[in-house]
């Protein structure tokens, strides 16, 4: 009897991570009052995590997830102690939601993670037609934010957004799942011709979102990604170098002769070209001063959540800075080391395949660019995407050392 519930609640979990980009991304959009689909699949993941701690899931990283559990009570706590807990109350439930889809990601074993490469690869490259759709034809299914459905962007083509609030937020997904779809795509499928398809109309929609950082974020995820895999050889791959070299130009190449053939898409010029005329346009530099005065200002404490979105009014724009203002210095410094251990540790365990590839390579070049990543979106600290990531990090960490574990009892 002990075996079929334990078959059937696996079964369970199978088809929550079937249901997830769905419940995650989608579910939002359904609901009654202030409780949607999103809120209701991660009280079912709470559930889950309870599970996986008695079932001792997060060996190897258990530290990690004591550091989130702290996190969340000092969240919860600065809400009593904090004078901005007035807008706290509205930021509490994303972030604990957000912390509990992490969790559950780190909780999976090489079969799930495996089933859940698969469903997000899918989910990515719906989302990348989806939005080539929106970008030529310019109507929306979910998308309804008045500040881009109405108006061309700078590459006179419309903003692609699908099921996010707005094109930063699509952006800053695709920087966190196209890495692993295309590095797929390039390694299993043999379709060359869907193999430049899905790269090249990744890149457009990239662009076309007009977020820079986004644009940043990939070009510096490709090269730590290389230099990562020539670091491995003895000696330099000179051909590797070459192809690399021939590659990007080659692309360089492509988007000159589109913009010359297009008109008014001058794609070089326009990534230069600052339009701050538009009301949803943010001036980065004024939030981030005044974010971080706020930290100065509480520098061992905090000012307690929802101090950074009072001081900057529209959203922190930017994760670190964040947590600096709102939780303080100590917490901070916490968060900063989890993510260079978990640089340190992929980088460690760069040869090892995981669900047959190697995944903690590509990772690590994803995490590599926390910093910039976690400044894309208005409010970074409540876009699953980013949380997701941290999660697929540990989840990576976890399997490696279990991995290194059973070769040394062998």
């Amino acid at each position: 009897m002990k075996l079929k519930q334990n078959m059937a609640l696996d079964k369970v979990k199978l088809i929550l991570i079937i249901l997830f980009p769905i419940a995650t991304f989608i579910g939002p959009f359904y609901g009654i009052g202030n409780i949607n689909v999103s809120n209701i699949y991660s009280l079912v993941l709470l559930v889950y995590f309870v599970k996986d701690i008695l079932g001792k899931r997060f060996k190897y990283i258990g530290i990690y997830i004591l550091s989130i559990y702290i996190f969340i009570f000092y969240a919860f706590g600065s809400l009593i102690w904090g004078k901005y807990n007035y807008i706290g109350f509205n930021i509490i439930l994303p972030l604990i939601t957000c912390c509990i889809t992490m969790i559950f990601i780190a909780s999976f074993n090489n079969e799930e993670l495996d089933l859940f490469f698969r469903i997000f690869r899918w989910f990515t490259i719906i989302i990348v037609f989806w939005s080539l759709i929106e970008i030529v034809n310019g109507k929306y299914l979910f998308f309804n934010n008045i500040d881009f459905i109405y108006v061309k962007n700078q590459y006179n083509f419309n903003y692609p957004a699908t099921v996010f609030i707005n094109p930063n937020d699509l952006a800053q997904f695709l920087v966190v799942s196209l890495p692993f779809t295309i590095y797929y795509e390039f390694k299993y499928n043999k379709n060359k011709l869907f193999k430049i398809l899905i790269t090249v109309t990744s890149l457009f929609v990239v662009i076309n979102t007009a977020s820079r950082l986004a644009m940043i974020c990939i070009l510096i995820i490709c090269i730590v990604y290389y230099i990562i895999g020539l670091s491995t050889e003895i000696r330099i791959n000179i051909r590797k170098i070459m192809n690399i070299l021939v590659l990007f130009f080659s692309i360089v190449l492509i988007f000159i002769t589109i913009s010359n053939v297009i008109p008014n898409l001058n794609i070089f010029e326009q990534f230069l070209n600052v339009d701050s005329s538009g009301g949803y346009y943010t001036s980065r530099d004024i939030i981030y001063r005044n974010i971080f005065q706020l930290g100065l200002e509480n520098l061992i404490f905090g000012a307690g959540l929802g101090g950074s979105y009072v001081i900057s009014e529209i959203g922190p724009h930017n994760m670190l800075l964040f947590i600096f203002s709102d939780f303080g210095i100590c917490i901070t410094i916490g968060f900063i080391i989890i993510l260079i251990n978990l640089i340190i540790f992929l980088i460690k365990y760069k040869k090892i395949d995981i669900c047959n590839l190697r995944y903690n390579r590509i990772t690590v070049s994803t995490i590599i660019v926390f910093p910039i990543l976690a400044s894309i979106s208005s409010a970074n600290e409540q876009r699953k995407i980013v949380w997701i990531l941290l999660g697929i990090g540990l989840v990576l960490i976890k399997l490696s050392k279990k991995y290194v574990a059973s070769i040394k009892n062998k």
